[in-house]
């Protein structure tokens, strides 16, 4: 019974992470990146402080799921949370990398830009693959649970 819990305590968590705070958190990062590629330095600069926002609201929806994974005996899930939580702080090094070449006018910050970009495809995949994992993992649990689990 503990790994029904924790399956659905862990797949609550990144549902919430990734209803609101994800469609922000990409909509700052498409902002930020349009910004920053028409060279708009306040623009990409705004977006990007909204961006981080919404992304650390992302991660303290997240930050216990891999501990709570663990413990309850689902060391797989619990590792691709970690690694989720993982992408979040690379991408968060990216995204202040590019905010202070933003701050600093005068320099060029595409390498920042496309760091960025490729970061957040890390992200995003990372995401994705948890959430889905959790997904598939509660409905197999729900399925076992119907056919003889004692709650």
């Amino acid at each position: 019974m503990l790994v029904v819990s924790t399956a659905t305590v862990g797949s609550a968590q990144i549902d919430r992470a990734r209803d609101a705070p994800y469609a922000d958190f990409t909509r700052y990062f498409n902002d930020t990146i349009k910004y920053a590629e028409q060279q708009n330095r306040d623009g990409a600069l705004q977006s990007s402080n909204e961006m981080a926002k919404a992304l650390n609201v992302m991660f303290d929806f997240s930050k216990d799921a891999p501990g709570r994974l663990n413990d309850g005996s689902l060391r797989e899930l619990g590792s691709q949370a970690q690694e989720f939580l993982d992408a979040i702080q690379n991408f968060r090094n990216k995204g202040s990398n590019l905010q202070d070449k933003l701050k600093r006018t005068g320099e060029s910050y595409s390498s920042e830009v496309s760091d960025l970009k490729s970061s957040y495809e890390t992200l995003k995949e990372k995401f994705n693959v948890i959430w889905g994992n959790l997904q598939l993992a509660g409905r197999a649990l729900k399925s076992v649970c119907m056919q003889g689990c004692i709650p």
